[in-house]
C-alpha cells in the first residue's frame, strides 16, 4: 500500500490551525494607555502602536515577552505621515494573541541601541488580565 501525502493541503491545515481566528477580538493600545491595567478575553489579539522619530536613532523594543501568555503574531513599522521620506516619523506595531488565562505584563523601551535600555527615553507598560 502506497501512502500519498497532499503537501499543499497539509500546509493549509497547518496555517489555519496556527493563525488567529478571523473572529478573534482585537484590542488596540497606544501611548495614551501607558500604565493601564486592562482585561481581555482569552484569544484576544492585542495590537500595540507606538510612535517613533524615524531619523533620531531611537527604536521601540518589546522586552521579556512571556510566551506562556502571549504569541507574537506580527511586528511591523509603518510610516506615520509621509511615506517614502527617510527619517520621517513612524509607528512601530506589534500584534500579540493571548494564549492562557491569568495576568501578565507587556513592557516596551524606546532607546538608542548603542546607548542601551538603561538610557531609555521613554517606556510603555501595561498589565493584561486574561479572562
Amino acid at each position: 500500500m502506497k501512502l500519498r501525502v497532499n503537501f499543499p493541503g497539509l500546509l493549509l491545515i497547518s496555517l489555519l490551525l496556527t493563525a488567529p481566528a478571523a473572529s478573534a477580538p482585537m484590542t488596540i493600545l497606544t501611548q495614551k494607555d501607558n500604565g493601564r491595567e486592562i482585561t481581555v478575553p482569552l484569544g484576544t489579539v492585542i495590537q500595540i502602536e507606538l510612535a517613533a522619530a524615524g531619523g533620531a536613532g531611537y527604536l521601540w523594543e518589546l522586552a521579556d515577552l512571556n510566551p506562556e501568555y502571549f504569541q507574537l503574531l506580527k511586528t511591523e513599522t509603518v510610516s506615520a505621515d509621509k511615506p517614502g521620506i527617510t527619517g520621517a516619523p513612524n509607528v512601530k506595531r506589534w500584534q500579540l494573541q493571548t494564549k492562557q488565562r491569568g495576568q501578565a505584563d507587556l513592557k516596551f523601551y524606546y532607546f538608542r541601541p548603542w546607548e542601551g535600555k538603561d538610557k531609555a527615553l521613554n517606556r510603555f507598560y501595561v498589565i493584561i488580565h486574561i479572562s
